[in-house]
């Protein structure tokens, strides 16, 4: 009895850990989220400021805009890493990233826009409607660190998972050398539950799958990807390492 409410304990524990984990995950996206709605608000109010720049030839009239634009410029740079040049009239174009090859944000009177790409990466729509999409990693500011967070965050949840299955999986070895009054070999002390699926970075439909697991000691460790193979006409289940577990 003693063992089993440790057991029952210990199981508590991971679990409430793991919740926990859930929840600063949770809090991360959303904060993210906010971030990005943030800096695609200020594109977009930078666009409407420097069209009216373009309008104004008054030096009276221009100062308070070009104010407006220094201050927006810095809430900018606190949210993400751009690279700001000035043309002769006070336009600022901003470059995603400091290396100054980065996707145009801002031109004139045209605004891009950031969209989260999932997997730490941001899709920047450049301000010219022609160019093409580009991902890339969020450079520095808030939304930089937030992501580096959330990616801290995903691995101490991989982490969490492959340790408890580890010690789950040594924990059940040690019980099934016991027996029962009835002469039978001990059964499994600890089940592991929670399965999450995530959609991959260039998934474009919708499938659906069932995964029954009967034999838990038999499961690979590591996550399990299911792979289309368009050609073939058919589904490939591989384990973290890509090798195929099931066609």
């Amino acid at each position: 009895q003693a063992m089993l409410s440790a057991g029952e304990a210990l199981a508590g524990g991971v679990s409430d850990l793991a919740q926990g984990l859930e929840s600063l995950a949770r809090d991360v996206t959303a904060e993210t989220a906010q971030a990005v709605d943030e800096v695609n608000v200020t594109l977009d109010e930078l666009a409407d400021l420097q069209a009216q720049l373009a309008r104004t030839t008054d030096s009276g009239a221009r100062n308070p805009l070009l104010d407006r634009r220094d201050a927006m410029l810095g809430d900018l740079a606190r949210l993400v890493e751009v690279e700001v040049t000035l043309d002769d009239r006070g336009r600022a174009t901003l470059r995603l990233g400091a290396t100054g090859s980065g996707p145009v944000l801002l031109e004139e009177g045209r605004a891009g826009r950031i969209e989260m790409a999932g997997d730490g990466r941001l899709t920047a729509v450049p301000a010219d409607a022609d160019a093409p999409r580009v991902q890339a990693l969020a450079p520095g500011g808030v939304l930089g660190g937030l992501i580096d967070a959330g990616g801290a965050i995903a691995q101490a949840q991989r982490d969490l998972d492959a340790w408890a299955g580890r010690m789950a999986e040594q924990i059940n070895a040690v019980h099934a050398q016991g027996i029962t009054p009835n002469g039978q070999a001990g059964g499994a002390l600890l089940t592991l539950s929670g399965w999450a699926a995530t959609p991959g970075a260039l998934m474009r439909g919708d499938a659906a799958a069932q995964v029954t697991v009967t034999d838990a000691g038999a499961m690979p460790v590591g996550p399990i990807s299911l792979v289309h193979d368009a050609q073939a006409g058919r589904w490939q289940a591989r384990d973290g390492v890509g090798a195929v577990l099931a066609t």
